[in-house]
Parts: structure tokens; sequence; C-alpha cells
């Protein structure tokens, strides 16, 4: 583990509830370090906030805590993916969102870099949070398919952040606490700030530009102006976050914001896979979501999977009309989205042997 990555701050639930202090398998850790280059420390300090105020309570019980990170230092250009999983290994990081930026006239070109490391660990509910599984019993043996997040690297568009907006963030343990009772103070009633934020606090309640905080002193609030505004990224970091947790109808509300991005984004596709997912997983119909990702781009291995996982679960669940309909199709576009596989791909191998059994 970097020894400059420290864990700052245990989030178990925005607006509050009962919390262990101490590290435990389930907490989905988020890091987002200072990005590299021109006013990096201060691209890393506003992404950070932005995801710290996405954390919410989870609407299942028992669900798992979440704990910002922060990296004191930020990762190297060069450093590969690779070389920032191998860095967060064992700590229980599951989400790092890091890059460099570059001066862009009066304001900074952010390049963000994301990777998403899940866990398989079926402790929890009985299942994986980001895998959507069919299983399909025969006589001789059972037969299962799944898809899960469609992919765990990206290397994302430029984000153009107004150097007014940086220069009110330039690290966020310097962010300034003020006092403040059940209400949040007024911009104009401030006052004079009480503390810094620090290293340990715990968010309570967000209120337009102000969010209460725990802190070592009590409770007081953080004035967080111009935070507002939807940021692609941070959008589906939330997302991935809450599908982490099992808060699958939440997810849905911030990934239809990332899916909501311009046509060329390449988290657009994947938001609505994951939507897709989480739909799925409370037993919904995730076909139309699947479709609008395949208009999308037609030419995908991973938006294929869905499909056909998706007609599989809903003709093994009987909620087809047309039966017979149904297995037609399921075999049209399997031949049809062959060619996006290699040779001798196991998963299409085993649809078709689950093809052959409901055929009979």
């Amino acid at each position: 583990m970097n020894r400059f990555l420290t864990r700052v701050v245990l989030l178990v639930a925005l607006l509050g509830g009962p919390h262990d202090s101490g590290f435990c398998q389930e907490e989905i850790g988020i890091s987002v370090p200072p990005f590299s280059g021109e006013l990096g420390n201060n691209v890393g300090t506003v992404l950070w906030l932005k995801v710290w105020r996405t954390l919410i309570i989870p609407s299942q019980k028992g669900a798992p805590s979440a704990a910002m990170w922060w990296k004191r230092e930020p990762y190297r250009e060069d450093e590969s993916f690779q070389q920032v999983e191998d860095d967060v290994k064992n700590t229980g990081i599951r989400i790092v969102l890091w890059g460099n930026t570059i001066k862009f006239g009066d304001d900074v070109l952010a390049q963000p870099l994301l990777c998403i490391i899940p866990q398989r660990d079926e402790k929890f509910g009985g299942d994986d949070p980001l895998t959507w599984i069919v299983r399909i019993q025969t006589e001789e043996s059972s037969l299962k398919l799944e898809v899960t997040i469609p992919q765990t690297r990206y290397q994302l568009p430029p984000i153009l952040l107004n150097n007014n907006l940086l220069s009110l963030y330039s690290d966020v343990h310097s962010v300034k606490i003020y006092a403040g009772r059940k209400n949040a103070p007024t911009v104009h009633g401030l006052g004079r700030p009480v503390a810094d934020l620090g290293w340990d606090f715990e968010a309570k309640h967000n209120e337009g530009d102000f969010t209460q905080v725990s802190y070592k002193g009590g409770l007081g609030w953080i004035y967080l102006p111009k935070l507002q505004g939807d940021i692609t990224v941070v959008d589906y970091v939330a997302g991935v976050i809450r599908l982490f947790r099992s808060d699958y109808r939440r997810a849905i509300d911030v990934l239809k914001k990332s899916a909501a991005s311009g046509n060329d984004s390449p988290l657009k596709v994947d938001s609505l896979l994951l939507q897709a997912l989480a739909t799925a997983k409370l037993k919904g119909d995730p076909g139309p979501l699947i479709e609008s990702a395949e208009k999308l781009n037609p030419y995908l291995q991973t938006t294929a999977k869905f499909k056909i996982l998706c007609l599989i679960s809903q003709i093994e669940a009987g909620t087809t009309k047309d039966k017979q309909g149904a297995i037609s199709a399921l075999a049209r576009e399997i031949a049809v989205k062959e060619y996006l596989f290699a040779p001798g791909d196991q998963w299409l191998s085993t649809a078709r042997e689950i093809l052959a059994v409901l055929r009979r």
C-alpha cells in the first residue's frame, strides 16, 4: 500500500446513522487523489467533494458502508491502470478516479481516468451486486450465464473546469466549518469559521450549497459554493457506488444522469447497461434499456451479452406471451451476434447450450 494513501473519513451513510469506526470487509472505498499537473490538487479536491456529496443511506438494511480516501501525492502521468490497482490492493478501495491536467486559457482541462475493482463476494444478500446471473437447471447439471459491469478501466473525455471554481478548493482538509444549529446558516450570516474540516469527519445532511458535518469539535456546516451541476463521471461513479451497496433504485437515478450525456461519451452506453443490470436485480424489465444501448452502438460484445441474457431470463421466467417466438428471437440473436465473439468462446457456447435446453 502506498504510504501516502490515507483513509480520511468513514461515511456509513449521508444523513446520519450509527457506525463502527473500524475497517470491515463490507465497506466500499473510493479514492479521488490530486490530479497531476496545473492546479491538480484543486481538481482532485473538487471531484472528491462532488463524489462525497453523492453518498446517501442505502435503501437496503445492512448494506456496506462507504469510505472516501485521500492520497497526498498524485499518480504520475505514466502510471498504468495496473500500477494504480496494485497501489490500492488490500485497502478495501473499489473505485479510483485520478488523472492529469493542463492549463487551457484561464481554465483547466482535466483528463480523468477511472478504474473499478469488483470483488466477488456473495456473503451480502447471497448475491454479487455487480453481476446479473441466470441459471438453467437440467436433469444432468445446472447451466449458468452472467453479465457484469461493462468495463473496469476508463480513459474519459477531458473536463473543462473553471478557474474561479478551482480557486475555492485547494485542499479537502482546509475547507472551513461554520457554526450552525439544525438548519444551515445563510451565506450572509456565516460568521467566522470555527474549524477546518481536517482528516476525520462525517457528512450528515446536504442543504443546497451547505453540508452539515460531524467532526471532532461537534456539529457544524461547510459551505461549498459552485459545486452544483452535473459532471458525467461523478454521476457514473455515484451509480457504481450504489450498485456496490445493492442500492439499485438510487443507482438507476444517478445513472440516468450519466446516460443523458452526449452520444460520444464512453459512459453513455455503459450507464444504460448498468441501469439494465440494476433493473434486472429489481425484477423489472431491462429490455428497453438494452435496446437503447444497442442503438447507440450495435457492435459491442457486452451489449450483445446483455441482450442474450435478457431474452433467456424472460423465457425462463415465463414473462413472454409467445415462448416459441421468444426462443426463435434468442436463436436469431445468437446467430446474428456470433461474429462479435472469438471462436470457441465459452460464454457463447453456454448460451447455445441453454438455447438447446429451452427448445426441448
